[in-house]
């Protein structure tokens, strides 16, 4: 249950650490508007929420979060429950915005902190809340590795504008996480996210299905 009433400005560091994305391009990550939908829900919605397909979840409040800024937004690491790579169909998080339409992107690292894929949107709104973004387009994220926000801070590509992504303390309820990298090293806090989708089949299970086929025949 989502046990927010207001929220605190983490104190213990000035702003979220960032990972290396100075080679990503992220004018192929913006995704136009038919390629996906999002829904906005108040942070203090205790309305239970069903899924069929989370392969990774840290949801819960209560939340806090460093203040808003523009450009790195906070890293998490996550490990899913799928045993192969997944192909991103819903993503859930925590925060948003200062400027109604400004651009936020999530970029997705392996463990070795290899950019592996992304996607940027723009946000309706302005202001914090628990968006739900549904993918209609192939994003392809490892099954365990790091996601990062980003708040767009380049005109050329889109508007710009600062944002917060919220941390919790609570428990990860679905998958696991390490407390001591990312959001707030060292302490008990992990950046507020879900990733829902299809997993990918391993190139061995794909070729027993394929000799199973073979010996139905």
């Amino acid at each position: 249950m989502k046990t927010l009433s207001v929220f605190a400005v983490l104190a213990f560091a000035g702003s979220a650490m960032a990972l290396d994305t100075l080679a990503i391009d992220r004018s192929t990550l913006l995704l136009s508007n038919g390629a996906f939908s999002i829904q906005a829900t108040p942070l203090d919605d205790a309305s239970p929420v069903m899924r069929t397909s989370v392969l990774y979840s840290h949801m819960d409040g209560p939340y806090s979060a460093f203040a808003a800024a523009s450009g790195p937004g906070g890293f998490d690491d996550y490990v899913s429950t799928a045993g192969n790579d997944i192909i991103l169909e819903e993503f859930r998080f925590v925060g948003g915005v200062t400027a109604a339409g400004g651009v936020l992107f999530f970029d997705f690292f392996d463990n070795a902190q290899n950019f592996v894929d992304g996607f940027g949107l723009q946000l309706p709104q302005a202001g914090n809340f628990i968006w739900t973004i549904t993918l209609n387009v192939p994003i392809i994220v490892p099954n365990a590795g790091i996601v990062q926000a980003f708040f767009n801070n380049d005109p050329g590509i889109g508007p710009v504008t600062s944002g917060q992504w919220f941390l919790s303390d609570s428990a990860t309820t679905v998958g696991s996480d390490s407390r001591t990298f990312g959001g707030a090293a060292g302490g008990a806090f992990q950046h507020s996210f879900e990733l829902s989708g299809t997993v990918i089949p391993a190139p061995g299970a794909l070729a027993l299905m394929g000799l199973a086929g073979l010996a139905a025949t």
